[in-house]
């Protein structure tokens, strides 16, 4: 919503950085993104590394205290990290945990190199790092998103079987029509960033598995139902856009100009409203189908040897 990105992810350079180029070797290393809104950086909202399905890449994330401030880890320079990482929805009982390194202890720099199995399949995944003492004991972590876009090149498609995982983040930017600054002139930026969609990745799945009748649990790495998921995903941002909005509205007149730069929340909140109530409607019938079919069968007659 009016952000600017200052460092890589999915697939956006880093502010001021047209004109260079980066080598081969650096796309190993993805940094996570942050936001700026109304030119001042969005330093305590969580944040989210992107990467592609099957890249073992190394991800970067500044340390950080609740209020969003870089910690100082003169202090612990020596001591263990860890990165966590758990699909998102919390339904499974896998939780990969990888050793980490600080590579710039005064800026509060860590970084992990992902596993194989960690980026084995697309989806929205839950990871913190984590500073322990020298005696195993928690100091302190932060939480942020780890987004895996679907690739061809992964062990998964490559044996041929079915897509499975989210739209990826620029199908879903394509969806919305906010690829890049150049589509958005007035925000001369993306509106939403990486944290924002993979939130509204989640309340789909959520959303499915909490709605009655309990037919079927998914993950972000199982959901099968793309069309609804994309709708489902584009509502739920359209309603962020709306909080957003509707929370600094303030329209004013200067100098015999009128500005209501923020008197969008009316618009966003309809077509927000008419797509979730479109994709709830999709997920009702979905699952009256299934529970039908599951109503259906055949047993085995002890008469005729055959069935009913």
């Amino acid at each position: 919503m009016s952000h600017q990105s200052i460092e890589f992810n999915d697939g956006f350079a880093a502010e001021g950085a047209q004109g260079s180029q980066d080598t081969c070797l650096e796309q190993l290393v993805v940094n996570e993104s942050a936001t700026q809104v109304e030119c001042v950086e969005s330093s305590r909202k969580m944040r989210s590394v992107t990467v592609t399905q099957g890249q073992e890449a190394t991800i970067r994330h500044t340390m950080r205290t609740p209020n969003g401030d870089p910690v100082d880890l003169s202090f612990c320079a020596g001591d263990p990290v860890k990165l966590r990482l758990r699909e998102a929805i919390g339904t499974s009982e896998t939780v990969l945990e990888i050793d980490g390194v600080i590579v710039d202890v005064a800026a509060g720099a860590v970084e992990a190199v992902l596993t194989e199995g960690s980026v084995a399949y697309a989806g929205i995944v839950l990871a913190e790092f984590a500073i322990f003492d020298g005696d195993g004991k928690l100091r302190f972590s932060n939480q942020l998103w780890l987004i895996v876009n679907y690739g061809l090149f992964a062990a998964e498609a490559a044996a041929g079987k079915q897509r499975q995982g989210p739209p990826t983040l620029p199908e879903i930017r394509l969806h919305l029509y906010d690829n890049d600054p150049a589509d958005n002139t007035l925000l001369e930026d993306v509106e939403f960033d990486g944290s924002e969609i993979a939130v509204c990745i989640n309340r789909v799945v959520e959303h499915w598995n909490n709605s009655p009748p309990p037919i079927h649990t998914y993950t972000t790495m199982t959901f099968p139902y793309r069309f609804l998921w994309l709708d489902g995903i584009v509502a739920g941002l359209m309603s962020l856009a709306t909080a957003k909005y509707m929370r600094n509205h303030l329209p004013y007149t200067a100098g015999g100009l009128a500005v209501n730069d923020k008197g969008k929340f009316a618009e966003y909140g309809v077509e927000g409203q008419r797509r979730w109530s479109e994709v709830k409607r999709a997920i009702l019938v979905k699952k009256a189908e299934l529970n039908a079919n599951m109503g259906y069968g055949s047993l085995l007659s002890p008469y005729s040897g055959g069935t009913w």
